[in-house]
């Protein structure tokens, strides 16, 4: 399956990548390993360049994970709002923290075993 991760912290994003290309799926979230992410040293250009390769990459996918990692709002809210405009599925993981968390196009897990076993089983 192709997968997108949308989350806060780049650090929590590379562990569950690497947890799901392990299983055998293919991560589209790019900016995973993309260093200068969130250095603040962008131009203007350079972000809207990787605003828009973000985009591509959830088009993609055949899922979305949006991992709630902390509070505030930032692009993770975008890119799942973009997932729901594609109709994908998307999971959840962890605590839900506002009125689209609810959203019934999303399925929330609480951690990422019960998510795994989930996508596995082919009944997600």
């Amino acid at each position: 399956m192709k997968i997108y991760i949308a989350c806060k912290q780049q650090v929590i994003g590379r562990l569950v990548y690497a947890r799901l290309k392990s299983e055998g799926h293919e991560i589209t979230a790019t900016w995973l390993n993309d260093h200068s992410y969130g250095n603040g040293e962008q131009t203007p250009n350079e972000r809207g360049v990787k605003s828009l390769r973000c985009e591509h990459e959830i088009r993609k996918s055949n899922a979305l994970i949006y991992i709630n990692d902390g509070e505030g709002r930032g692009g993770r809210d975008v890119e799942m709002g973009i997932a729901l405009a594609l109709d994908l599925p998307i999971y959840l993981l962890g605590e839900r923290l506002n009125t689209f968390h609810y959203h019934t196009s999303i399925q929330a897990f609480d951690d990422l075993e019960e998510l795994l076993r989930c996508i596995q089983s082919s009944k997600c």
